[in-house]
């Protein structure tokens, strides 16, 4: 191999491994925690930056400053950048924080079943809960974060501990508490904004909004006290969300409404029971045993099968090949993947290998694979070992099914002085 090409081919692999050093998720954001945060933008510059980066930390400026219509103005520019569904979640808190609380509960609502058991959804739900006074549902969706993935589920835990709700918040002070009614008598509203409050309320329940049901029955039961169908939903909905507490709660304030049925008694006092009795070991395994970032290998979407549809190489000495090759893999941890791998190669024949590769996530569709691999040859002269160092790009497909995948390989014969390079592109299935 001529040593220009050489150069060149050792300068694209060196690319990919800097590239993926750089490839690094969101900073972390807790708006509980005012001490540790570095505020870049005390105020909105005359433009707004242009890089997707400087847009998110002018929106977390903003909203820990509470400056709110900057701070939703700055996310809503963000949209369309690769990182919005790990933003969007405190979007919604920003939409909380100026008063809108049913789309930001709306927007989590999508976080929600688009990750059922990602913590991220779960603490900020109990961010808008709080603001909006709701803090018993608002600390039942922490205690539900906790069990989830990832840093939001250590924020949920700090925030948790806080003896004083008063300073959780680095914007200033929450909406005013304001528990369920209790001890009234029942009534049942007949205006025609009650009936669309109920049909707005079970819409959400019947397509799983479980945070939207849940707060739009919240808010029926502040407005008409005495109509038990609304502390019966809201219960319904926090335990369709995993918030296992508080649906018990709003269960027993039911019970404490006078004037009921003999029938509509008994339904409410069955619900306290079946909810009373559940045991805290059940309520945190709801969420943690199917939390997919707790995932032990061998659970789903650990499994990898790859098919080579083209993987051509310049070999040692300056002869060009052509090979197929495949591999089966697990993922021990959530982006690192080690491998048995087989193929042909038409210049040293059959090869088999084993390798590690870490997937470094640039957002939710793309990523840059640094790796190694230690290849085992065996043709007509015998069998050859060699060393190769991968930089390799996917792009995923079919909601992380499957992906695209080319990988650029410098590799090192034990027996030779010259390294060789090959080019992989192929095919990568999820299971």
């Amino acid at each position: 191999m001529k040593k220009s090409n050489l150069f060149i081919s050792a300068v694209m692999a060196c690319l990919f491994f800097t590239g993926a050093l750089y490839a690094k998720p969101l900073p972390e954001f807790n708006p509980g925690n005012c001490d540790s945060w570095n505020i870049k933008y005390k105020s909105a510059p005359a433009s707004m930056p242009w890089s997707s980066a400087d847009r998110l930390a002018g929106a977390r400026d903003f909203l820990i400053q509470g400056d709110i219509i900057n701070s939703i103005n700055y996310y809503k520019a963000l949209k369309d950048s690769g990182e919005w569904a790990q933003i969007r979640p405190e979007y919604a808190m920003a939409l909380g924080a100026g008063g809108m609380y049913e789309p930001a509960v709306n927007f989590l609502d999508t976080d929600r079943q688009e990750e059922p058991y990602g913590a991220a959804a779960y603490f900020y739900a109990g961010w808008v809960f709080h603001l909006a006074g709701y803090r018993d549902m608002g600390r039942d969706m922490w205690k539900a974060a906790v069990n989830g993935g990832g840093y939001h589920a250590y924020s949920a835990k700090d925030a948790l501990n806080l003896a004083n709700p008063e300073k959780i918040y680095c914007a200033g002070k929450l909406g005013a508490d304001k528990p369920l009614p209790r001890y009234v008598k029942s009534t049942e509203p007949e205006s025609l904004e009650a009936r669309e409050s109920l049909k707005t309320a079970l819409m959400y329940y019947s397509e799983e909004k479980y945070f939207s049901a849940a707060y739009a029955f919240r808010k029926m039961a502040e407005k008409y006290p005495g109509w038990a169908i609304a502390y019966m939903g809201c219960s319904l909905a926090l335990e369709g969300a995993g918030a296992f507490d508080s649906a018990c709660a709003a269960a027993e304030a039911a019970q404490t409404i006078t004037g009921l049925s003999r029938a509509d008694a008994d339904k409410v006092s069955q619900r306290v029971k079946e909810l009373g009795q559940m045991k805290q070991s059940d309520k945190e395994a709801w969420m943690r045993n199917k939390n997919p970032e707790l995932e032990m290998p061998g659970s789903k979407d650990t499994y990898v099968v790859s098919f080579g549809g083209a993987n051509m190489g310049f070999g040692g000495g300056g002869d060009f090949s052509l090979a197929l090759s495949g591999r089966l893999g697990i993922m021990v941890l959530k982006e690192m993947e080690v491998s048995l791998g087989a193929g042909f190669d038409t210049l040293s024949g059959l090869n088999l290998s084993v390798g590690a590769t870490y997937r470094y996530f640039i957002d939710e569709n793309y990523s840059l694979n640094p790796g190694t691999a230690v290849i085992f040859g065996v043709s007509g002269s015998g069998l050859s070992i060699s060393i190769a160092l991968n930089g390799g790009f996917s792009w995923y497909l079919d909601k992380k099914s499957s992906s695209a995948d080319i990988i650029l390989s410098l590799n090192k014969t034990l027996a030779s002085d010259e390294p060789s390079i090959s080019v992989y592109v192929g095919t990568t299935r999820y299971f």
